[in-house]
């Protein structure tokens, strides 16, 4: 297996919102990163959002489970999270309002 390198970069941040609800949000994100990353993980924290990027060497299928429970827990706390792949790159948005 391949040792993955993380990078966190962060600004100030304040959210308020159900510490459950948010550790189980942040968890799908990052495992879905962990789990499909070849090499690297860059997250960055910033006022109104944190971003996710993981490179990828090839696209695994996995059942897309953990995204849409991150997506449920964001609507029904009023976050929003976004997606996309974009060249070997595969980029979370979540977006506090």
């Amino acid at each position: 297996q391949t040792e993955k390198k993380i990078i966190i970069s962060k600004r100030d941040a304040i959210l308020q919102i159900n510490k459950s609800a948010f550790e189980s949000i942040l968890f799908l994100l990052l495992d879905n990163a962990v789990r499909y990353a070849h090499s690297r993980i860059h997250i960055k924290v910033c006022k109104n959002a944190i971003a996710i990027r993981n490179d990828f060497s090839e696209i695994l299928k996995g059942s897309g489970l953990g995204l849409q429970i991150a997506q449920y827990l964001c609507r029904i706390h009023k976050l929003s999270v976004t997606y996309r792949a974009k060249g070997e790159f595969f980029i979370v948005f979540l977006k506090f309002k």
